[in-house]
């Protein structure tokens, strides 16, 4: 086992947001995209509003790139490669493990064009903040140095700006259309 796949296995560990698989799988783009996974979101949330399905689908995978990708910066110094990212019905996929820059989120959004951007990077920093959090539980050991990554990134275009110093959203996700709320949700949030 190599030092890279040692690492991937660790931080899997965490939970299954931060699992990474090797081969097969779709482009994440296209699956963002597709038509067909929209609507079967929407229908598993009981919606015929598409873009509702849409935000949630996206902020679901942004969670799924965001936990590895946070776990190996933070435990092993591992930038892992996600700028191919694939899916498959497990989650995240990548064609091979190997250090790379970190994936770049304006693909993805640009996937879902009829929906807002600034509501998909609001799901991008909320899914930030959300693996984040979750590897600090898992793994205190390691909080600051995820704490300090968090940070970096939520300062840096696209990201500047989508949440308050609360960590509170500047936009919604949409969950509330149908029936709940997110964690960090702008309008129940006490300004």
């Amino acid at each position: 086992m190599t030092t890279i796949e040692a690492a991937v296995a660790d931080v899997a560990g965490v939970n299954t947001f931060f699992a990474l698989g090797v081969g097969g799988g779709v482009p994440l783009v296209e699956r963002l995209a597709d038509d067909a996974v929209i609507d079967a979101t929407a229908k598993r949330l009981l919606t015929l509003d598409r873009r509702v399905a849409a935000s949630i689908l996206f902020q679901g995978a942004l969670a799924r790139l965001w936990s590895p990708y946070v776990g190996l910066r933070a435990a092993h110094g591992i930038s892992i490669d996600l700028a191919d990212a694939r899916w498959d019905g497990d989650g995240v996929r990548v064609p091979e493990l190997r250090e790379g820059p970190r994936f770049a989120l304006e693909p993805l959004v640009a996937a879902l064009p009829w929906v807002s951007p600034k509501v998909l990077y609001g799901n991008a920093a909320s899914a930030l903040t959300g693996a984040v959090g979750a590897f600090c539980r898992a793994r205190p050991g390691h909080a600051a140095r995820a704490e300090a990554l968090g940070r970096e990134y939520l300062n840096e275009r696209p990201l500047t700006g989508t949440l308050d110093r609360r960590e509170i959203r500047r936009s919604c996700c949409l969950h509330y259309r149908v029936g709940g709320i997110c964690g960090d949700c702008v309008l129940t949030a006490v300004r």
